[in-house]
């Protein structure tokens, strides 16, 4: 009867730890289940303050996006060539002035300052739209489109590409730099077939750092219908 008795007791023992190693798991997932829905929550923030900034042409509340080692990039076209160049931020306005001989082409400038994107969309995951589409060179689908499938590498891509094309030395830590960027990046196209004189598109990356989203890199090469 004794040891029966020291068996009950045994098994209680078992039982309750048992019980408190489940409620510790649980208490981990949900840790974890938070902190990412944490980094979701920041990430949709973040997403529509630069939209609103960017219409409401407000720099000053956009360049705190900006993060301040990084800076951002601009992808753009002169002529035929994908050209790239980094600044440590936006100029929306007319007050704007070049540091360098080799940035913004007056086009893209007067596109940044003046275009707004009128419509309010929700925010999609799905494939990209197509771009260049019929004599307004409209795009495939509207809306604000997210593909998580995907890793796009534009940007790596057009500094090799422009590096190689002007006969400058390829250095491995620009474009090292540029894949640990787009490893982190997530790719907002915002389409809209409008007809006002700047068109109604709009692509960006946000990259997760250092516990923050920040506005990275502003896409013009994408939604150029010039060749």
């Amino acid at each position: 009867m004794r040891a029966l008795y020291l068996l009950l007791i045994f098994s209680i023992f078992i039982n309750c730890n048992s019980s408190i190693n489940k409620k510790e798991e649980i208490k981990i997932s949900q840790t974890e289940v938070s902190s990412d829905s944490l980094k979701n929550v920041t990430f949709y923030n973040t997403l529509k303050n630069v939209i609103k900034f960017y219409n409401e042409k407000n720099e000053t509340e956009l360049n705190k996006l900006i993060h301040p080692k990084k800076g951002i990039y601009y992808l753009f076209r002169i002529g035929a060539p994908n050209v790239w160049v980094n600044k440590k931020n936006v100029c929306l306005s007319e007050d704007c002035k070049e540091d360098d001989s080799f940035g913004l082409q007056y086009w893209h400038k007067n596109m940044l300052r003046k275009q707004v994107i009128e419509k309010d969309y929700s925010v999609k995951y799905e494939n990209y739209p197509k771009f260049c589409f019929g004599d307004n060179q409209e795009a495939s689908k509207e809306g604000i489109f997210i593909d998580t499938l995907t890793t796009n590498r534009l940007l790596s891509k057009t500094i090799t590409e422009s590096i190689e094309l002007f006969g400058k030395e390829k250095t491995k830590r620009e474009v090292k730099i540029a894949n640990l960027l787009e490893n982190e990046s997530r790719r907002i196209v915002l389409s809209n077939n409008t007809e006002s004189f700047y068109g109604g598109h709009f692509i960006f990356h946000l990259t997760y750092i250092e516990g923050g989203w920040y506005l990275t890199l502003i896409d013009l090469i994408t939604t150029d219908c010039s060749v």
